[in-house]
């Protein structure tokens, strides 16, 4: 929600009424949105912690993950076509 405030308001010409010499109501609601927010994580406990991986998990992730994609096919030869035939035919 914050980041979508904070997009739409970066994409405004001006937060800044200068005939009334303020900053849009709107900045002030973002301010106190993120606040909100922030304390409600607080509240949570939540906190952004790094997992542990071990190179024996990383190593057998990345060995299922290379199961599953299909193999490549093979690349043309130079001048010839994949499958060896240089397609002259009698």
């Amino acid at each position: 929600m914050v980041q979508a405030l904070d997009d739409w308001l970066l994409r405004q010409p001006t937060l800044v009424n200068a005939r009334k010499r303020m900053v849009a109501p709107v900045l002030l609601q973002r301010q106190q949105l993120a606040d909100s927010l922030c304390r409600q994580l607080e509240r949570l406990g939540l906190q952004r912690k790094e997992r542990e991986v071990t190179l024996e998990d990383y190593l057998e992730k990345r060995a299922a993950e290379a199961k599953r994609e299909p193999p490549a096919e093979p690349a043309p030869a130079p001048g010839g076509r994949a499958d060896g035939d240089e397609g002259g035919g009698v």
